[in-house]
């Protein structure tokens, strides 16, 4: 950092934010979806490889793309000549007029892309609303826990709230809310991704969303999707948009029962090493096994919904 060769080196040159070629991969469009003036909006499979390489040839843009649904391109007299245009995508050809600096979308509808936003109808995955369960903590939160069981249950929760309010504390400098079932008000809903500690026996807010999520516990099993599990106990913890405010984010972790329940914030996410996917379904085993325990363990597909070709479920 001191070398004055090195500072020199890099007085020296330049970036160009506009080169005539640019070749991006991302797995993950919540962490990284743009280079220079290319971005990649939507994946049609999420955390697969996504490709798009893209070419200036005089008054010509060239992109091929794998694995997008839709992308943008931001157009500057830095990177084109301005007038009639053609942007060929993946050899379909699409004529523009350019008369100022702009941003253009297009959308995969079929085999080819056509100008314009994909049209969403319910829950879609976006750079800004990904996942995995990390993402959770990424803005504002707070944390939410049961008084809706027993004495035992609600001391837990309350325990787990605090423990992990003293994590962030430690370990992100910061400071979180903690607020009881009873007390998560519009106003909470609206501004915080919400941690919540506890099913629908032990936490009200839980319960009262229960029929939205897509994870359920239910008389000792866990449902998800057209799958479940079942055993003596059973933890799960997952992330999904709130069904209350689909703007923000909820983080339930869940026991199907007070022992279950216990070690159902064994995989943190508080860390820089935490890779924790969307969902996870595990048992005691994990206390020694580490991950070996866990039973089922994927990430939700672009519509939020269960996919079985993007989860692990031990047979």
């Amino acid at each position: 950092m001191d070398d004055p060769e090195i500072m020199q080196f890099f007085r020296n040159r330049v970036r160009n934010p506009y080169p005539d070629h640019v070749i991006f991969k991302t797995n993950n469009i919540g962490q990284s979806n743009k280079s220079y003036w290319v971005t990649i909006d939507e994946q049609k499979n999420p955390f697969f490889e996504s490709l798009i390489e893209a070419y200036v040839k005089g008054k010509k843009i060239e992109l091929t793309t794998q694995n997008i649904k839709q992308l943008s391109i931001s157009l500057s007299e830095n990177l084109i000549p301005r007038g009639e245009i053609k942007i060929l995508i993946n050899s379909k050809e699409i004529s523009y007029d350019f008369k100022e600096d702009t941003q253009l979308t297009f959308s995969k509808k079929g085999r080819s892309f056509r100008m314009g936003k994909v049209r969403h109808r319910g829950l879609k995955k976006s750079p800004e609303f990904y996942g995995p369960i990390k993402q959770a903590y990424f803005s504002p939160f707070a944390f939410v826990y049961g008084t809706k069981g027993d004495l035992s249950t609600d001391e837990l929760t309350l325990h787990q709230a605090r423990q992990e309010a003293f994590r962030w504390w430690r370990r992100g400098n910061g400071f979180a809310e903690i607020f009881p079932d009873t007390e998560v008000t519009s106003e909470i809903i609206d501004n915080y991704n919400l941690i919540l500690f506890g099913g629908p026996e032990e936490n009200f807010f839980t319960a009262t969303i229960q029929k939205d999520l897509p994870i359920r516990v239910k008389e000792g099993k866990v449902i998800f999707g057209s799958e479940e599990i079942s055993g003596k106990g059973l933890a799960v913890e997952f992330i999904y948009p709130n069904p209350l405010n689909s703007k923000k984010f909820l983080l339930v972790r869940q026991g199907t029962n007070f022992e279950s329940l216990k070690f159902s914030t064994f995989f943190g996410a508080i860390h820089s090493g935490a890779g924790l996917p969307d969902f996870m379904i595990f048992d005691k085993e994990v206390k020694k096994k580490g991950w070996a325990g866990v039973l089922c363990a994927g990430f939700f597909d672009a519509d939020w919904k269960i996919n079985s070709d993007l989860l692990y479920l031990k047979k």
